[in-house]
C-alpha cells in the first residue's frame, strides 16, 4: 500500500503476507525517486526499450518446508505524460531474460486497476525475485510508477502455497 508515501522511498514493506511466504518489500534499482505522493517509483526510466539496470523489484520466499505457485498480479501503475507506459514482469528463475509477461501502451491511472496472469512459477521452494520494468518513457525525466488513490492495497500478488513435495523413496 504505497498510500502516503512521499515518492522518495526506496524501499516499501509489505503489509500482509501468506502465513508460509517470508516478509516481502518492494525495491528500486536504477531510478530516481520522484517525489510524487502516494506513489513507490521515480524517474529515469528506460526511454524505448527495456534497460535491465532500471527496475521495482521483490523476493517471494517461501518458509521452510513449503512450496508456492503464483497465480497473478493485481497493481496500480501511474506515469506522467512522459514517463513508462510500457512493463515487463521477469523472475530471477531464469536470470530476468525472458518476460513472463509485457504491458505495452497503457493508459495512465491512479486508480485502475491492472491484474494480470504469472505464468510458469509453479511449486516453487526457493527464493524467486519478480523484477518490473518499465520502459518506453519518452524523456528520462518522465515519472512513473506502483501508485494509488485510496488508502488500500496496490500491489497484491496472488497465488498459493502447500507443503514441498518430496522426494519418492524406492527400495
Amino acid at each position: 500500500n504505497t498510500f502516503g508515501n512521499a515518492g522518495t522511498e526506496i524501499t516499501e514493506p509489505s503489509t500482509f503476507n501468506n502465513t508460509n511466504i517470508a516478509s516481502a518489500a518492494l525495491s528500486a534499482a536504477g531510478i530516481t525517486p520522484g517525489g510524487n505522493t502516494n506513489r513507490f517509483g521515480g524517474s529515469t526510466w528506460a526511454v524505448g526499450t527495456i534497460d535491465t539496470g532500471k527496475y521495482i523489484e521483490f523476493t517471494v520466499t517461501p518458509n521452510a518446508g513449503w512450496a508456492f505457485t503464483l497465480s497473478s498480479l493485481d497493481f496500480i501503475w501511474d506515469f506522467s505524460g512522459s514517463g513508462p507506459k510500457s512493463l515487463a514482469i521477469r523472475s530471477s528463475v531464469d536470470g530476468y531474460t525472458t518476460n513472463l509477461l509485457a504491458l505495452t501502451n497503457m493508459t495512465a491511472s491512479a486508480s485502475a486497476v491492472k491484474s494480470v496472469v504469472i505464468p510458469s512459477l509453479i511449486n516453487i521452494t526457493s527464493s524467486t525475485t519478480l523484477r518490473i520494468y518499465g520502459y518506453d518513457a519518452t524523456a528520462t525525466g518522465g515519472t512513473g510508477g506502483f501508485d494509488t488513490s485510496t488508502n488500500a492495497p496496490n500491489v497484491t500478488l496472488y497465488g498459493k502455497t502447500l507443503p514441498a513435495p518430496t522426494a519418492a523413496v524406492i527400495s
